[in-house]
């Protein structure tokens, strides 16, 4: 083999690996943030000035107004693919995409009882539970397939995907488990209940979630469940997070006026808020762009 073929060979294999997210770069910066409001509103911020405290980005823009009401805690972002992701939280049958813009509103997916959903941009992969099963599509919706059904005919709920390995994390009520994206090889790795949301840190390969309403912060473990600890922020963090690549997380909280879109270090500290809501209105659930 040329020495030419076997460069061209290694940088394909790299580039492949790279946009799987197999082999990690520097973590990419977030640069806006996505919300629910209680007015059905979409709004977005500029993370840049807000991360920097800059005045001028302290205002919000509405995308979308919406005509019926999200589920906060199933509001994604694809930021190869330029869409946001929602399930309708009225009926809990369709999921639902949007341009990155609010624009071009469109269902992708009809169905019933459905409860929360991850994405793998890479592999053009949606994951979402429907009726105590696990499914996958592409990001368009089509395609849709049954991947997992509980054994136990346990109640699932809260999705998350570990993209480097291709697995499914997932809660049924009093234990965190484990799949293969396939539905193959069930582990229980925690016995934990999941209150609000259930999160993958790729990067620095934890699982992360919010426990139950009495502590006050999250709980994380390694990707098998080992090395247990509590993270402290000071308050119950059950109306919406996400994680950045780095590992910050970001999160809604009670304001002692109005609620609050705040960050911390993946250890609790640095806590920081990022935007406080200006009206009388409850705001659910963040996401973030790339």
């Amino acid at each position: 083999m040329s020495l030419y073929k076997y460069l061209l060979i290694c940088s394909l294999a790299g580039l492949f690996l790279f946009s799987c997210g197999l082999v990690h770069d520097k973590p990419q910066e977030a640069t806006r943030m996505y919300w629910i409001r209680e007015d059905l509103q979409l709004p977005r911020r500029d993370l840049r000035c807000a991360l920097t405290q800059d005045p001028a980005g302290t205002a919000q823009t509405v995308i979308a107004n919406l005509n019926f009401r999200p589920d906060p805690f199933s509001l994604k972002i694809d930021s190869v693919g330029r869409k946001i992701y929602m399930i309708d939280g009225d009926g809990w049958d369709k999921i639902l995409r949007a341009n990155l813009d609010g624009t071009v509103l469109e269902t992708i997916v009809n169905g019933t009882d459905i409860y929360s959903l991850c994405l793998d941009a890479a592999r053009n992969r949606l994951y979402w539970i429907e009726t105590d099963k696990i499914r996958r599509g592409n990001l368009d919706g089509s395609g849709a397939e049954d991947v997992f059904e509980h054994p136990d005919n346990a109640l699932i709920s809260w999705l998350a995907i570990d993209l480097q390995k291709n697995q499914l994390y997932f809660s049924t009520g009093i234990h965190i488990s484990r799949i293969n994206s396939d539905g193959t090889e069930l582990t229980t790795i925690f016995d934990s209940s999941v209150q609000r949301g259930l999160e993958f840190d790729s990067r620095n390969r934890r699982l992360v979630w919010v426990p139950d309403l009495a502590i006050q912060g999250f709980r994380q473990s390694d990707p098998d469940g080992h090395n247990p600890v509590i993270v402290n922020i000071g308050e119950n963090p059950n109306k919406g997070f996400t994680l950045d690549p780095s590992g910050s997380i970001f999160f809604v909280g009670f304001g002692p006026i109005a609620d609050t879109i705040n960050r911390c270090d993946q250890d609790g500290t640095g806590k920081t808020t990022l935007y406080t809501e200006e009206g009388d209105f409850n705001i659910y659930g963040v996401a973030l762009l790339f």
